[in-house]
């Protein structure tokens, strides 16, 4: 039987996939560590533990120790936030979003990689979970950074690729 997780094995209805992984590894629009992160994020949203060791084996020479763990502060983080940010921008009863959030996000500035790279995570994690309200928020703070409006579209196109994925190998019988 072959091993799904190699991307040449991808089911043939999943070529379109294993195309776009491929090109999205051969593009120089992200730094390593910015593109690589986003990986990472998209295999944990993802919630396979083999599709996430896998991609963990894809990426180990591009990120080191300290930016693996600011992805997992990243994604914990967006975990959290995506949920309770999206509920104060789609309850109509009051106006929850005046509210202080008393959630603790420390880990957004004390998390050891530059500012811009976190950010371009939490942006790759919000639109994963599809959070209107933090993917403005991620995409406004990167393009006040100067980040590019392809370098933030590439984010988006790897997100939904490594997303794409997990769900594949999930469901592949």
């Amino acid at each position: 039987m072959k091993n799904i997780f190699e991307v040449e094995n991808f089911p043939d209805y999943a070529k379109d996939l294993k195309l776009n992984y491929s090109k999205i590894k051969n593009e120089n629009i992200l730094e390593n560590n910015q593109l690589y992160g986003c990986f990472l994020i998209g295999a944990l949203a993802s919630k396979n533990l083999n599709f996430i060791e896998f991609i963990k084996k894809e990426i180990k020479d591009y990120l080191s120790d300290t930016e693996m763990n600011a992805v997992y502060t990243a994604y914990s983080i967006m975990s959290m936030n995506v949920i309770y940010y999206r509920f104060t921008h789609m309850a109509k009863g009051y106006d929850y979003s005046s509210m202080p959030a008393n959630l603790r996000m420390h880990g957004m500035m004390n998390n050891g990689v530059e500012k811009l790279v976190f950010e371009m995570w939490c942006l790759s994690a919000s639109i994963i979970y599809g959070c209107e309200k933090c993917i403005n928020a991620h995409e406004n703070e990167l393009k006040s950074e100067g980040v590019t409006s392809i370098q933030i579209q590439t984010i988006a196109r790897v997100s939904a690729v490594i997303s794409a994925m997990g769900n594949i190998v999930r469901n592949h019988n």
